[in-house]
C-alpha cells in the first residue's frame, strides 16, 4: 500500500490518500490499514475509487477502526484489484 498523510493543522483534522491492491481475486473483500489512525471509526470519511477498466466491477467501503478500513467488490475479472483511497477526519 501505497499512501501519504498531511500535517495535522490546528483544528485536528488530517488528509490521507494512497494506492491499494488487493490480494484476493473475483468477488471479495480485504482489510487495509491507514498510515495515521484517526480517532476513531466515526471521526473521518473514506472514499475509494476502482483504477481499473474492469466493466461491472462494483465496489463499497467501511472504517472499521480509526485505522483500519474494508473494501469490498464484486464483478471484477479474477485478479487482483486496484483501488485509490481519499480520507479525512480528525
Amino acid at each position: 500500500m501505497v499512501g501519504a498523510s498531511f500535517p495535522t493543522p490546528p483544528n485536528g483534522n488530517f488528509l490521507q490518500f494512497g494506492d491499494i491492491l488487493t490480494v484476493s481475486s473475483g468477488t471479495s473483500n480485504q482489510q487495509f490499514a491507514l498510515p495515521i489512525a484517526y480517532s476513531g471509526s466515526n471521526t473521518y470519511s473514506i472514499v475509494i475509487s476502482h483504477t481499473d477498466a474492469s466493466p461491472g466491477l462494483r465496489s463499497s467501503v467501511i472504517r472499521n477502526t480509526g485505522q483500519l478500513f474494508t473494501v469490498y467488490w464484486t464483478g471484477g475479472a479474477a485478479i487482483p484489484q486496484p483501488f485509490n483511497y481519499i480520507s479525512y477526519g480528525s
